[in-house]
């Protein structure tokens, strides 16, 4: 028989040499408490934890070089846990087979997680590691009135550090009249494409299109910019950007 969570061994009643049994239990938690695991995370797309190394290591360290976010799975037992994100991308965590919440982990993130076999939830961290935790931080964006082409809408100049998750999880974009057809505003980081804003036909609720979560530094510039064939009734788009601040 084995523990439900860490799936140690546990010391049979009639069993000889008890003791092996009991030491490599205490070593197993131990090292559930302590000890620190790499994840090679390279392939992309859904990267599964293995048992034994989610069971025994407190540390999940993402190395490797994915070609874009990519989702790691962890198996289904309850587990309090931590993820360092080096791996230069986004890592969606989730629990073996999705379905239930999962945390985004930026690049260079460190965050503490459980899970509860079904959904995981973040407790905190920063990009730093500073151990300090990570706060939400909002901005409000208006775009009065139908754009012109190609326009520059709104620059938001950061005066601190913020993150973003893939897709700007958390953020809004709505407005005041609906489109007539489907317009996509282009999306950048110091001028430099990152996604996309779209309002489909007749919508006034938008759906932001960002591969990877984002890293601003003070003095970066997110930008909305117009398509070069504006919708003639699109018009008075509100924007609430969110991320953390590390």
């Amino acid at each position: 028989m084995a523990t439900p969570n860490l799936g140690i061994t546990e010391v049979l009643e009639s069993q000889s040499n008890k003791v092996v049994t009991i030491n490599e239990a205490i070593v197993a938690l131990d090292n559930a408490g302590n000890a620190s695991s790499d994840v090679d995370t390279a392939a992309g797309g859904t990267i599964a934890v293995a048992a034994a190394v989610f069971n025994r290591a407190v540390v999940l360290a993402l190395t490797g070089a994915p070609a874009g976010a990519y989702n790691l799975e962890v198996p289904a037992n309850e587990r309090l846990f931590a993820v360092d994100n080096q791996s230069g991308q986004t890592a969606t965590v989730q629990v073996t087979g999705g379905g239930g919440a999962s945390v985004d982990v930026a690049d260079g993130e460190q965050l503490l997680l459980h899970s509860d076999a079904t959904d995981v939830k973040s407790y905190g961290g920063g990009s730093s590691g500073g151990g300090g935790g990570s706060s939400l931080a909002d901005y409000g964006l208006y775009l009065p009135g139908v754009p012109v082409a190609s326009q520059v809408l709104s620059r938001l100049l950061f005066a601190q550090a913020v993150d973003t998750s893939v897709n700007l999880a958390g953020s809004l974009a709505v407005s005041g009249v609906a489109a007539t057809a489907s317009t996509d505003f282009d999306l950048q980081k110091n001028g430099a494409s990152i996604g996309t804003l779209n309002f489909a036909i007749g919508a006034t609720t938008g759906t932001f299109t960002v591969a990877s979560g984002q890293n601003f530094a003070i003095g970066d510039t997110f930008e909305v910019v117009a398509p070069a064939a504006p919708d003639a009734t699109l018009a008075d788009i509100t924007i609430t950007l969110q991320g953390t601040k590390p």
